[in-house]
């Protein structure tokens, strides 16, 4: 008897132990999944276990809708997804509450102006464990693409698979779905002249409904290549120090746009800037390139204990091809993600703590906090 109550007690500890470690991972790594700025830049979408919830470019909570996450093994990279108006967001492993008290999988598209909150066909077969990598809107709003790779993932993959399912049109339409053997897809595009993808160095293009190759071209901009929003220019970080500008006109030249380098707290330099994204402003006169954030995961801390609090980059002017402001945002808490919004005047980066931060990347300065998520349980 002894024995037995030594054994429960053991299986006790080890199911509180399990329960305590998925609830502070569910509290330091979920309390945000992700933020993302809409097309537009009039909102922000912060998408958390619980659902999204949408902020203006002033800090202001414009709506809110409930949509718990289903499937904790998540089905997709992509995060959220904006659609081309600025209207609906997709929201990837989450439900409506009733579907998510009844056991439902799938995934929603959330109304950002309305709140409204609508279940899509699930582009996750539960019978073969992949991810999404690529998630696409059509230009009417009215279908999704996806694109997904099978486990494990390989390089390049056994196959690529498309699903092409309705997003705000009802009925009528039956999903559909081709795989392409012994072939990696990558970039998707979806625009008024058709569906784009890449695949070993040509351009594809697809036949819709049918998701069929009907074309190749070369590929005119490679992929790290980032046009401006009026179409005139392009960049590209193609490496350490800075990155190029160039006209898109035939025979143009390119310009080498030397960028401040990395700094620490106190001023020192360590090492030349690693640009990670760059975000053309939406009158297409400045861009702002964002350095690689040291994480606290980065095995980087022990060098470098200061750099988990801090996002910086530089702000360009694309006119003049020369550097502006080496922008420095330094907060007492470690940062976790961060989104630049279209017209490159607001920083939102987000906390371990749960915290979204505002900044403006051109004079540094902190705009305002809003706490989304209490993490002092975690403790």
């Amino acid at each position: 008897m002894h024995r037995v109550t030594i054994i429960l007690g053991i299986c006790l500890f080890l199911l509180v132990a399990i329960v305590e470690a998925q609830a502070r991972w569910q509290c330091e790594e979920q309390i945000i999944q992700d933020v993302q700025w809409s097309p537009d830049g009039t909102r922000l979408a912060v998408m958390t276990l619980q659902g999204v919830l949408f902020y203006d470019a002033d800090m202001q909570l414009q709506q809110t809708v409930v949509a718990p996450q289903s499937i904790f093994d998540q089905t997709s990279l992509t995060g959220i997804v904006w659609s081309p108006d600025s209207q609906w967001v997709v929201l990837p492993d989450h439900v409506s509450p009733d579907d998510a008290e009844r056991g439902v999988q799938g995934w929603s598209i959330a109304n950002a102006e309305t709140g409204e909150l609508r279940a899509i066909l699930d582009p996750f077969q539960m019978s073969v464990r992949s991810r999404i990598q690529e998630l696409v809107w059509s230009p009417d709003n009215n279908f999704l693409l996806a694109l997904k790779y099978p486990p494990p993932f390989g390089n390049p993959p056994p196959y690529s698979e498309l699903l092409l399912f309705p997003a705000l049109l009802d009925g009528g339409f039956s999903p559909v779905t081709n795989r392409f053997s012994d072939v990696g897809i990558s970039h998707l595009r979806w625009d008024e002249t058709g569906i784009t993808g890449q695949v070993e160095g040509l351009q594809f293009q697809f036949e819709t409904p049918e998701l069929t190759f009907s074309d190749t071209f070369p590929i005119l901009r490679e992929r790290w290549w980032r046009l401006s929003p009026d179409g005139t220019r392009e960049a590209a970080f193609i490496s350490i120090e800075g990155f190029v500008l160039r006209d898109t006109t035939p025979d143009t030249i390119e310009h080498w746009v030397s960028l401040f380098p990395t700094v620490n707290t106190t001023g020192d330099i360590l090492f030349p800037a690693q640009v990670s994204e760059i975000v053309w402003t939406t009158d297409s006169q400045r861009i702002v390139a964002v350095y690689a954030p040291i994480l606290t995961n980065n095995p980087q801390v022990e060098i470098y204990p200061d750099m988990p609090f801090v996002l910086q980059g530089s702000v360009v002017d694309a006119v003049s091809n020369i550097e502006i402001h080496h922008f420095f945002l330094q907060d007492t808490v470690p940062v976790r993600q961060y989104s630049v919004s279209p017209s490159g005047e607001r920083v939102v980066t987000v906390r371990e703590d749960g915290v979204l931060v505002w900044w403006h990347p051109l004079t540094d300065e902190k705009l305002g906090e809003v706490i989304v998520g209490d993490t002092s349980w975690c403790a």
